[in-house]
This record gives C-alpha cells, sequence and structure tokens, in this order.
C-alpha cells in the first residue's frame, strides 16, 4: 500500500504535532530486531528518500521518543507514498551493546490503495 488510514491503539501518530497529522499518511515503514539477547535498540538518524535523493518527511518513532518502543523504529512518511515509485530508507541504529546494526535499503511502492480503517 502506499498510504495507512488505519488508527491503532495506542495511536504511533500521538507523540508528533496533532496539527500536523492528516490522514492518510503513508504507509509504515518499520526495522525491528528480535532475539535472547536484550533487544533494546538506540535509533539516531532515520530517513526516507526518494531514488535521486529528495528527502520524503516522516514521522519518526523510536525507543526515545515512544514508550511503547524498545526494540525498533517506525518511520510514517508524512503523505502518501507514489505509486509505482522507488524509494530509499537509512536508519542508524545501535544494539544493547553498541553494535552499529544501522541499515538501508530501497522499495518499490505499489499502486494499492490505502490500509486500514477506523
Amino acid at each position: 500500500a502506499v498510504s495507512w488510514t488505519g488508527i491503532e491503539s495506542p495511536n504511533p501518530l500521538r507523540i508528533h504535532r496533532p496539527d500536523a497529522i492528516t490522514a492518510p499518511t503513508g504507509y509504515p515503514i518499520t526495522l525491528f530486531a528480535f532475539g535472547r539477547d536484550d533487544p533494546h535498540l538506540s535509533v539516531g538518524r532515520a530517513t526516507l528518500t526518494t531514488a535521486d535523493g529528495k528527502p520524503v518527511p516522516v514521522f519518526v518513532n523510536t525507543p526515545f521518543n515512544d514508550q511503547f518502543l524498545q526494540n525498533g523504529a517506525l518511520l510514517f512518511p508524512e503523505r502518501p507514498l507514489r505509486p509505482h515509485m522507488v524509494y530509499r530508507v537509512s536508519v542508524q541504529v545501535f544494539d544493547a551493546a553498541g553494535i552499529d546494526r544501522s541499515r538501508v535499503w530501497s522499495f518499490t511502492t505499489g499502486s494499492a490503495p490505502a490500509v486500514g480503517g477506523r
């Protein structure tokens, strides 16, 4: 999907300026760590760009600003993404031992309508 209209409980967008949030947003992009060891992550910079490097504004939830997260990061594009477009995600992240677990990846959107609902 290129957009997301669902509101979860707790609402993951609750920590951002309510007046800046208009539904739908872009579909959530997530990065999580799971394992036997302490999965707590320290998330630094998280960005979303188009294939040609243009920044895409995102709301970012991390363990630092969202008390319900400890092992991941959520990126919510502020606006729906464009269909059939390549995007690049970059997340700077360190595990509990301070080991760099940063990730960079790309994806291509489909043409699916918004997902979710109230």
